[in-house]
C-alpha cells in the first residue's frame, strides 16, 4: 500500500449542458453548416481542396460562434445572480439563457450555410 505525496490534488471537471451546448451543437452547428453543401450532384461526398477550405472556414466560424456564446453567457449569469432574488425567476432566467443558446446554435448553423454560399460563388 502507497501512500500519495501531499502535493498532488485531485480535482473534478464536469461537462455541464452549457459546455455541451456552446462546444459541442455551436461549433458542430457551424462545420455542418460549411461542410453541407461539398457534395456533387449525385449526393456523395467530395473530398477536394474545396471541402478542407470549407472545414477551415467551418472550424473559423465555430470558434467565433463558441467565444461569442460563452462570453456572453458569462455576462449573463452573472447578472442573473446579481440582479435576481426570486427563485421563481431565477428559474425562468436560466431558461432563458439556455433557449438563447440553442438560437444561437442555429444561428451558428445559418452563418456557416451562408458562408458555403458565399465561397461557392467565389469558387
Amino acid at each position: 500500500m502507497e501512500n500519495k505525496p501531499d502535493n498532488i490534488q485531485h480535482t473534478e471537471q464536469k461537462v455541464t449542458l452549457w459546455d455541451v451546448l456552446t462546444l459541442g451543437l455551436v461549433f458542430g452547428a457551424a462545420i455542418g453548416g460549411t461542410t453541407g453543401g461539398a457534395s456533387d450532384i449525385n449526393g456523395k461526398l467530395v473530398i477536394s481542396s474545396y471541402f478542407w477550405i470549407l472545414l477551415t472556414v467551418g472550424c473559423l466560424v465555430g470558434v467565433f460562434c463558441v467565444r461569442a456564446i460563452r462570453t456572453m453567457g458569462r455576462f449573463m449569469f452573472e447578472f442573473i445572480d446579481k440582479s435576481v432574488q426570486d427563485p421563481r425567476y431565477l428559474n425562468w432566467s436560466y431558461s432563458l439563457v439556455y433557449l438563447w443558446a440553442l438560437i444561437w446554435c442555429i444561428v451558428s448553423a445559418l452563418l456557416g450555410f451562408l458562408c458555403e454560399k458565399i465561397l461557392r460563388l467565389i469558387f
